[in-house]
């Protein structure tokens, strides 16, 4: 087999190989552990960033709900539900909690041993959040909450 044949096919397998591995959108996006750093970025009232469901999360409890949405809330409001729904599409029956905490975030609460996750809905979905069971630490069951 010539050298030429060989760097062909290592290159070949090498693309089949990278053309099967795929991230979620949430494997992109950054992250605040407190979500400061998002505030800090919606200052403005844009986000230059894409930020992970679980720091645009945290953002939302740190901004005041009771006044006048400004633009920097409305960025992060609006953010939230689009990161969030795509962070629920990467979890699956079998996850870890320590892997649905790094797409979702803290939970919002608890509910018969389940536990509830809660954001605004995007525009475009009337997806407010999930209520996510386990059992022996791993995804048994994920329900999705709607708005009417």
């Amino acid at each position: 087999m010539s050298r030429l044949s060989l760097v062909i096919g290592f290159s070949v397998m090498t693309l089949v190989l990278l053309a099967g591995c795929s991230f979620g959108k949430n494997d992109l996006a950054a992250v605040s552990s407190d979500g400061k750093a998002v505030v800090k970025d919606a200052i403005d009232g844009d986000l230059d960033q894409a930020w992970s469901c679980s720091s645009l999360r945290l953002a939302a409890a740190r901004v005041p709900h009771d006044i006048v949405v400004s633009r920097p809330v409305a960025a992060i409001n609006e953010a939230t539900g689009d990161a969030c729904n795509d962070a629920l599409d990467d979890v699956k029956v079998g996850q870890t909690r320590k892997g649905i905490a790094s797409l979702l975030g803290a939970p919002s609460g608890t509910q018969s041993g389940c536990v509830l996750f809660s954001w605004l809905p995007s525009k475009d979905s009337s997806i407010d959040g999930a209520r996510i069971c386990f059992s022996d630490d791993q995804v048994a069951t994920v329900g999705i909450a709607t708005h009417g």
